[in-house]
């Protein structure tokens, strides 16, 4: 009777169908395998933040973590110093191989659409492809490449306080996706339980690598979201874990 007070002509027919098949015990109705999973989440999301704080440290800790910075920094200078296969000027195949296919997104400040470098001519291409190589042989990119147009695309859920998105140059991150190829080749594939930026997996692999290890228990899932996760992130220590994995050279990401 409760749900049936409920119903009005914006009920959909999946939810008339899935009651009624409630009602006919046909379909079970799912049990939260925790009585309180939102408040449970908020609480150890909160205690995590807590445990991880850099004040948690110890003085002797945090002093070590200053002197790393410098000598990080050095053995990303002596990679970046040393000669590496990559030093060499990117092919026109390896320029095609980063076309992108399907519909066009946003084009930069320049304006210049994936569409547009697609179909270049062989002189278009050509100069396209200098261009690219005096970027990366240089380790600088052109003045234009460095402005960003700033859009404000509202939250779905807070339209009040939008997010700003920064177009970049289509040209320029062709030319970022050429030096991604080249640091795969030169550092392999990532670890196996790495979900994100990997061609063809996605959630459904890790929706799937979980399920696997619950096998059919019951178990709660804690799925933290860390904001400006990136921005927060140490770029010397990226850095340097990218030169220990064997990547040297001329500098392979673009300046």
């Amino acid at each position: 009777m409760e749900w049936c007070s409920n119903l009005s002509e914006y009920t959909t027919l999946t939810e008339l169908w899935k009651w009624l098949q409630r009602v006919a015990r046909k379909k079970k109705i799912p049990i939260a395998t925790h009585p309180h999973p939102q408040e449970e989440a908020e609480r150890l999301t909160t205690a995590f933040a807590n445990r991880t704080l850099s004040a948690n440290l110890s003085p002797e800790t945090r002093m070590l973590q200053e002197q790393l910075v410098p000598a990080r920094w050095e053995e990303i200078n002596t990679a970046c110093q040393l000669q590496d296969d990559t030093d060499t000027p990117y092919t026109v195949e390896e320029l095609r191989a980063v076309h992108k296919t399907g519909k066009d997104t946003a084009p930069g400040a320049d304006r210049i659409t994936y569409t547009m470098i697609k179909h270049m001519s062989p002189a278009g291409e050509t100069a396209f492809l200098r261009l690219i190589n005096r970027t990366h042989l240089e380790h600088t990119r052109p003045q234009a490449w460095r402005k960003q147009d700033t859009q404000p695309i509202p939250k779905p859920k807070d339209p009040e306080n939008p997010r700003p998105i920064a177009l970049v140059s289509c040209m320029e991150k062709i030319g970022e996706k050429m030096g991604l190829n080249r640091m795969k080749y030169k550092i392999g594939p990532l670890h196996k339980q790495v979900y994100a930026y990997q061609e063809g997996i996605g959630t459904s692999e890790y929706i799937t690598d979980v399920l696997s290890c619950i096998n059919q228990n019951k178990a709660t899932i804690v799925v933290m979201d860390f904001e400006k996760a990136f921005e927060f992130a140490s770029p010397a220590a990226m850095l340097q874990s990218v030169a220990k994995k064997r990547s040297q050279g001329s500098p392979i990401i673009m300046d």
